[in-house]
């Protein structure tokens, strides 16, 4: 009586082959959303830090800024550079007389405590009640 052995079934070397093409996928796949992760995070941070900026900005063109439960309108603040921090951001604030008088250039830098920078700046005309805004971001790693 013979016995027959089908071929129903792997061989080992087929086995091993799939499990090392499964690995590179899992690593690859892994590999990409850490830093899809990274990228989102980042993006979060710098958005953060554009919505302080321009609500800082608001408040200048509004002609009062509150630092540190005192008002003070942009008439105050010509020719200065204020340096102040609120929460855990750095905020530099420097406001300058343009030649014509009422134009205002206000330079505002937030910086947070990962050193990614937003740089805003704004020429405001209180005679004719209008402005114009220039946004620039720059990020910086100090890090590095």
């Amino acid at each position: 009586m013979k016995i027959r052995i089908g071929k129903n079934g792997f061989t080992l070397i087929e086995i091993l082959i799939t499990v090392v093409l499964l690995e590179i996928i899992a690593i690859t796949t892994t590999t990409i959303l850490f830093q899809l992760n990274k990228i989102n995070i980042k993006t979060s941070k710098t958005y953060e830090i554009n919505q302080v900026a321009h609500s800082y900005m608001e408040e200048i063109k509004c002609n009062h800024l509150t630092i540190d439960d005192k008002n003070y309108s942009i008439e105050e603040l010509q020719n200065k550079e204020i340096n102040f921090f609120k929460d855990q951001y750095q905020i530099i604030l420097t406001v300058s007389n343009d030649s014509y008088n009422g134009l205002y250039n206000v330079i505002l830098q937030i910086k947070d405590k990962n050193n990614n920078i937003c740089i805003l700046e704004s020429y405001i005309n209180f005679l004719e009640e209008t402005c114009y805004d220039e946004l620039s971001i720059e990020e910086k790693d100090l890090n590095q």
